[in-house]
């Protein structure tokens, strides 16, 4: 980013380490989720679509993971939110 002429207080704020909390019960679906992120479908103009539900069912075959209907859940709600966040930036 120096190289390209960003300022020193933009670089440093987007560089910050930003820390957060995972309830406990919420734990399994973060996991998860980072485990299968690179399973999002998007359209043709770049706007994200949310995780491949078949290739998610797939991976979870295969992987032998052992998941209850409300991880399952979490895991459709933070795909959802990843695709907003994401089709926002995609906005901007």
């Amino acid at each position: 980013m120096e190289s390209l002429g960003a300022p020193k207080e933009i670089i440093d704020e987007l560089t910050k380490v930003k820390s957060f909390g995972v309830f406990p019960q919420n734990w399994p679906v973060v996991v998860w989720f980072t485990q299968v992120c690179d399973l999002m479908r998007y359209r043709t103009d770049g706007a994200c679509l949310g995780l491949d539900l078949p290739q998610i069912e797939s991976d979870a075959k295969l992987s032998e993971r052992c998941f209850t209907s409300a991880h399952y859940n979490g895991l459709r709600i933070m795909s959802k939110a990843a695709a907003r966040a994401l089709n926002k930036v995609n906005d901007d």
